[in-house]
């Protein structure tokens, strides 16, 4: 599986891929369209999925070859799933909106979570409640404690059309992975010094 997160204004992910319990070669989990494209009538920026490999790339490329609504994407998931498992899942960024769609018990559904923090993979639940605070680059290096599905690599991309995937820089990443470590031993600590430390009050 993976990590892949949402926090309003930039979609990001870790870059480990696993096949089965095995890791295979890393790369970038966030793909934008090779020609410009439309979907529910909105320029598409990137597609970033989660799940069965070749189930969840079938989709994307599905929204790369041509403008789609949403009606068309949850007719070819429809036709295609093979796993009743909630784990299948895509976040689609466009101009417009970011969109969460998943598949559940063989059925698509779909959510518009613009507006809100949210994450699909293994490792999302592990890093949501660190998004709004601390950043998508610390959150994703919780996920990567927790999860041996997510590495701390992180790659992003903003919420603008024409936008590129980067990786963040490894000076950058760097100091995510040395906060995300003081909060996890903050978080054995009594109560009143977590308090101190995440608000700076004496």
């Amino acid at each position: 599986m993976t990590t892949i997160v949402w926090d309003t204004k930039v979609l990001a992910g870790d870059t480990r891929h696993t096949v089965g319990k095995h890791l295979s070669p890393d790369g970038p989990k966030i793909f934008t369209p090779p020609t410009p494209t439309l979907f529910n009538g909105s320029p598409l920026i990137a597609v970033a999925g989660a799940g069965n490999v070749s189930m969840v790339n079938g989709w994307r490329d599905y929204l790369f070859e041509t403008s789609r609504t949403m009606g068309d994407l949850k007719a070819k998931m429809v036709l295609h799933v093979a796993f009743n498992t909630p784990h299948q899942s895509l976040l689609i960024l466009t101009q417009k909106a970011c969109w969460k769609v998943w598949v559940y018990k063989f059925q698509p559904h779909h959510l518009d979570v613009t507006h809100q923090i949210d994450g699909i993979g293994s490792g999302a639940r592990y890093a949501l409640p660190l998004i709004q605070k601390f950043g998508v680059a610390t959150a994703i290096a919780r996920a990567a404690r927790c999860d041996y599905q997510t590495n701390k690599i992180v790659v992003l991309i903003p919420h603008k059309v024409g936008a590129r995937r980067r990786y963040v820089p490894r000076k950058e990443l760097k100091a995510h992975i040395c906060m995300e470590r003081r909060l996890w031993h903050v978080n054995k600590l009594p109560k009143v010094i977590q308090f101190r430390f995440l608000t700076g009050k004496t």
